[in-house]
């Protein structure tokens, strides 16, 4: 039985240790993003073709008023569309929430605040990130946390059925007759 509680927890310490060593990585995304502020706007390069998300900063502002715009090199406006999840962030000081998302294929790109008074940062979505990371921490987990649950379940009912076997019957009282049952197999 002790086998499996130590295989159950050498799972919950692998995927302690898992998150330990990938949680960082989430401030290193969020540190990542291109910011702009009113009267400031960021220029970005994009090397692989993907969707990045944009982001309000702090994750408590009113989009009230906020107008945006993200430019390719030529000046042309960039499509925006509807971010597809919702997802924010509160990391260390750092928040923010997503408003909307673009589609880039490779090249240079501005993000511009038109009107407004917030901070908006561009980039990969992070929550991607997070949700790979748990996902991970869980597949390396998972088959030491349910094997050790398994061995020790098996072994205490192994362990608790030859106890039972060699126990001596109970004594005569009025709620028991003093013997046990006659067959093995109890």
């Amino acid at each position: 039985m002790w086998a499996g509680v130590v295989i159950g927890l050498l799972g919950i310490g692998i995927f302690a240790v898992w998150l330990i060593r990938t949680v960082p990585e989430f401030r290193e995304d969020i540190d990542a993003m291109h910011r702009a502020t009113p009267g400031e706007s960021v220029d970005f390069d994009v090397s692989e073709p993907g969707r990045w998300t944009i982001f309000i900063e702090p994750s408590s502002a009113s989009q009230s008023g906020l107008q945006y715009a993200v430019f390719d090199a030529d000046g042309d406006p960039v499509s925006i569309g509807r971010a597809g999840s919702q997802f924010s962030y509160d990391w260390f000081g750092d928040s923010g929430r997503s408003i909307a998302a673009v589609d880039l294929d490779p090249g240079a790109y501005t993000l511009e605040v038109l009107a407004g008074r917030h901070t908006l940062a561009i980039g990969r979505s992070p929550g991607s990130d997070m949700f790979s990371t748990l996902l991970g921490g869980f597949l390396l987990a998972a088959p030491f946390v349910i094997g050790g649950a398994t061995i020790a379940v098996v072994s205490a009912v192994r362990d608790t059925r030859r106890r039972t076997k060699r126990a001596d019957p109970p004594a005569p009282s009025a709620w028991s007759s003093g013997e046990w049952p006659a067959d093995s197999g109890r």
